[in-house]
């Protein structure tokens, strides 16, 4: 049965990781020949201090060369744990932005061409392709993995585990047109952190990364979102939260050309015990940031832009500070 169990997890992610997350065939950041589009419109938010108390002065624990356990870290043996956890976390996070996103919509009578009104969705941090790899595990074999993937015509599939706690597959895919793409998954668990690394064709198309503070402070990052959030006893008790002006590429599945994003490598935050709310906010001098959401008291500040257009065509207009409270 735990077998049985494996495969048809494996299979739902394989399943989902191409038809969500597969790589296009033109340039590294591109369109399909890998041309460039234009950028659009810079400018930095003009933002105040978080108003949170527990996140004005957020520092994590110094002298340690790994993330610090979190608080509800007992219990939580693997990868599959602690996603869990980033998950309760990061729908906490989507459910508070939604409920007073919708509550300041209705105030404005959800009229569009009201300044006030908001006119995008709240659902940071959610990575489908992390979310289909989260049943690898220790024990997860790679003939498992290979009985699953071939069933779907993948080739040259491997499974690896570097270490406890870190696991790595490999496999291609051949297109109908003949050319062959090489995808590379990567997924690390350590004292209740968790990251995760998707590479086509050695470019980085989504990372995730979840680490704890202490004094029930976590960071999240992805490759458009950094958060620094304060739960406690499974509430959301203040957030500090920046998006970087990114659109998404249906036609070659990656970011935009013009689009701004985090590096894998070089903004990791892996082993980071220097974090505090100057990292969200850390791109806005160079005017990368789309919007920041700082939730504190029972009331949402949202400072940014407001997005017009698309591609080559969009402009950034700044937006009236908007504060909503209940």
């Amino acid at each position: 049965m735990k077998r049985f169990k494996h495969i048809i997890a494996l299979a739902l992610a394989a399943a989902l990781l191409l038809s969500f997350a597969a790589c296009g065939k033109g340039g590294e950041n591109g369109g399909e020949n890998g041309e460039k589009t234009a950028e659009p419109d810079q400018g930095a938010v003009v933002i105040e201090p978080s108003a949170s108390p527990e996140l004005a002065a957020t520092r994590s624990p110094a002298g340690t060369d790994e993330p610090e356990a979190q608080d509800l870290s007992e219990g939580m043996t693997c990868y599959s744990d602690a996603f869990q956890f980033y998950c309760e976390i990061a729908t906490a996070m989507a459910y508070t932005g939604g409920d007073y996103i919708r509550i300041n919509n209705e105030r404005v009578g959800d009229d569009p061409d009201d300044p006030n009104y908001i006119d995008f969705s709240y659902m940071p941090f959610d990575s489908i392709n992390m979310a289909t790899m989260q049943f690898i595990g220790d024990e997860t074999t790679e003939e498992e993995v290979r009985e699953c993937l071939e069933s779907f015509g993948f080739q040259d599939i491997r499974f690896e585990k570097p270490a406890q706690g870190q696991y790595r597959i490999t496999f291609e895919d051949e297109g109908e047109d003949g050319v062959i793409q090489r995808y590379e998954n990567l997924m690390r668990y350590e004292n209740g952190a968790v990251r995760f690394e998707l590479i086509c064709d050695g470019v980085t198309v989504d990372f995730e990364e979840f680490i704890s503070m202490g004094n029930g402070l976590f960071a999240l990052q992805d490759m458009t979102n950094r958060a620094i959030v304060c739960y406690r006893d499974g509430t959301l008790v203040s957030m500090r939260h920046s998006t970087l002006r990114s659109e998404f590429d249906f036609d070659t599945n990656r970011l935009t050309s013009w689009s701004k994003h985090y590096d894998a490598s070089a903004d990791s935050i892996w082993g980071r015990t220097d974090l505090d709310t100057d990292w969200v906010d850390e791109r806005n001098a160079a005017g990368d940031v789309y919007l920041i959401f700082d939730y504190a008291d029972t009331i949402m500040h949202i400072t940014g832009f407001r997005i017009i257009g698309f591609g080559e065509d969009a402009v950034f207009e700044p937006r009236e500070p908007i504060e909503i409270s209940k």
